[in-house]
């Protein structure tokens, strides 16, 4: 009797404790409110998280009409499905694809390693003058040379309203550093591709060498970021994958634009989610 007694003390004892853990550990199970799937497009699930950093990723001018919660999930179900789109096409394959999306990583490194060196917290012409005095070290340290030979050939041409340069000037260095080189040719195309307002600058031998600096420069920037290793960091593999996103989802409305049958934009909107399946469960009501 005593010890059925104290069996039942025990119990009583122990199930509170178990009841505790219990509930702790289904409690714990539950996923954090950033975490919840707000929608499924394919078998691809969206996240609170996920719409609340595509809300901050938006710029001011294309929040409008997208005030609500509600507003801003239909925009990245939207997105989604684009995305879908586009890889079932075959949108990377696309010479279009590779050719904006290429440089990418480049540019990008390099804006990283200037601001891992140039305070933000600096005013204008502090940071002037600190990527200055960053540039110049940096073309000493890499040993940057321009060639003059090369600048007066590119002056001349531009002064003789561009006849066709021959492939031997074309293929001659207009400047070097320890990890590479600047050809001629490589020059003409990046001055041509800045537009009128960046060859209309080359009037002179001394504005083509500094353009060819600046060039060599940004070279150096990206040698000297990537063995950082920059390029392996978290954040900026997520920015990559972001602009990737942002070219695939505008070359698909692009190429939509391009073969748009009856129905228009509406009608391919829709077919879209007929064709992926978009699922939006509803929210338990609070208890």
């Amino acid at each position: 009797m005593l010890l059925y007694q104290r069996s039942l003390q025990l119990l009583s004892l122990t199930i509170p404790v178990l009841l505790s853990c219990l509930l702790s550990a289904v409690m714990s199970c539950a996923p954090p409110p950033e975490e919840r799937v707000v929608a499924k497009v394919g078998n691809r699930e969206i996240t609170a998280g996920q719409v609340r950093a595509f809300s901050e990723s938006l710029p001011q001018a294309a929040r409008q009409g997208m005030e609500t919660q509600e507003a801003l999930l239909e925009a990245l179900i939207l997105q989604r499905l684009l995305l879908l789109e586009a890889e079932t096409q075959g949108i990377e394959r696309l010479p279009e694809f590779a050719e904006e999306f290429s440089g990418f990583g480049e540019r990008e490194l390099g804006e990283a390693y200037i601001r891992l060196k140039v305070s933000a917290d600096l005013d204008g012409r502090q940071r002037a003058e600190r990527m200055k005095a960053l540039t110049d070290s940096l073309w000493l340290d890499h040993r940057g040379e321009i060639h003059r030979g090369a600048v007066q050939l590119v002056s001349e041409w531009l002064a003789a309203g561009r006849p066709q340069l021959e492939t031997a000037i074309l293929d001659r260095h207009i400047g070097v550093y320890e990890s590479g080189q600047l050809t001629t040719r490589k020059f003409i195309a990046t001055a041509a591709a800045g537009g009128k307002a960046v060859t209309r600058r080359l009037s002179s031998p001394a504005a083509i060498a500094s353009l060819a600096r600046s060039l060599i420069v940004g070279k150096i920037v990206f040698w000297e970021a990537k063995s950082l290793g920059l390029h392996e960091a978290p954040n900026y593999v997520a920015m990559v994958d972001a602009e990737r996103d942002k070219l695939l989802v505008r070359l698909t409305l692009r190429k939509f634009a391009g073969t748009a049958g009856q129905g228009g934009y509406e009608a391919f909107v829709a077919g879209l989610r007929e064709q992926y399946g978009v699922e939006i469960p509803t929210r338990d009501p609070p208890e």
